[in-house]
């Protein structure tokens, strides 16, 4: 495994970050390894890259499949009905009353707590993988961050009003356009199941216990991030999914066997839609310039 954590290999073969805007709520990234050899978490899988998926969310707001049977589908489906407009006010509502409790030690539900942080520059964030995963004979969580001091600037900065939908890419591509960035990815190790348990999502593993120690560097060049070319492929021929990869990182805990079969079914929905065949790259030739 040593070849795929590696911080002069890593950072080759880091393709794709993967951004969703909302009013207010959960941002995602994507991290694709190419040239992952191994034995893989899917027997059925004959790619031979490493998916990465981290959201900003340190801990998952459901325990495991069943809580999110029961309560996260029918919070999702509301989500999805509602107009931006309402998403808007609902943010606005939720983030006015959030420093409010904190005034007296309480806090929102986890469900709304996500919806209540201010939207800031989507380079700054931290992002989590909230459910554990295999990381060779052990198991841990994921984190990346900030490394390089401009990006780490950017944590605190809001994104400008009446920026629209497209907010957070012409942030990206204006911020590439002439600078580079690095960022670093670290893994909390599982060090008793007790007070780190693997099926409960929810519950916030003790840093004091086990630190999160860093194993790469991963380093993007001043570019142009978002041509034609590069922006049909990633929006229509490329996926993600957490179980697309090594063994050695196989996703653990219900909520990523939910998962399984969730990105799945998005890909081929989404491909059988809009016919455009999946392409699983092998090599740096494979990807757009």
């Amino acid at each position: 495994m040593a070849d795929a954590w590696d911080s002069d290999v890593f950072p080759k073969h880091c393709l794709a970050q993967g951004l969703k805007v909302w009013a207010r709520g959960i941002r995602g990234l994507g991290i694709k390894v190419l040239r992952a050899p191994g034995d893989r978490a899917l027997p059925e899988d004959t790619a031979t890259t490493q998916d990465f998926i981290l959201v900003t969310h340190r801990e998952f707001p459901f325990a495991d499949a069943r809580a999110y049977l029961k309560r996260g589908m029918p919070l999702a489906v509301l989500l999805a009905r509602l107009p931006d407009l309402v998403l808007i006010l609902l943010g606005l509502v939720l983030g006015a009353v959030r420093p409010i409790l904190e005034c007296f030690h309480k806090s929102l539900p986890t469900t709304l707590d996500l919806f209540s942080h201010p939207n800031t520059h989507i380079l700054g964030m931290t992002f989590y993988s909230s459910a554990p995963l295999r990381h060779g004979k052990y198991v841990a969580k994921l984190l990346y961050a900030p490394l390089s001091k401009n990006v780490k600037v950017l944590e605190p900065q809001r994104v400008p009003r009446g920026k629209g939908k497209e907010a957070f890419r012409d942030m990206v591509i204006d911020f590439f356009r002439s600078n580079s960035a690095e960022y670093e990815l670290r893994v909390q190790l599982c060090t008793d199941t007790t007070t780190m348990p693997i099926e409960d999502a929810t519950v916030a593993w003790p840093e004091e216990d086990s630190r999160h120690i860093p194993v790469a560097k991963i380093t993007f060049l001043a570019q142009h991030p978002d041509t034609d070319a590069r922006r049909a492929f990633g929006d229509d021929v490329l996926s993600f999914n957490s179980w697309r990869g090594l063994d050695a990182h196989r996703p653990l805990g219900s909520i990523n066997r939910l998962k399984k079969l969730v990105y799945e079914a998005s890909s081929d929905f989404r491909h059988r839609v809009n016919n455009i065949a999946r392409l699983e790259p092998s090599d740096v030739a494979d990807l757009p310039d």
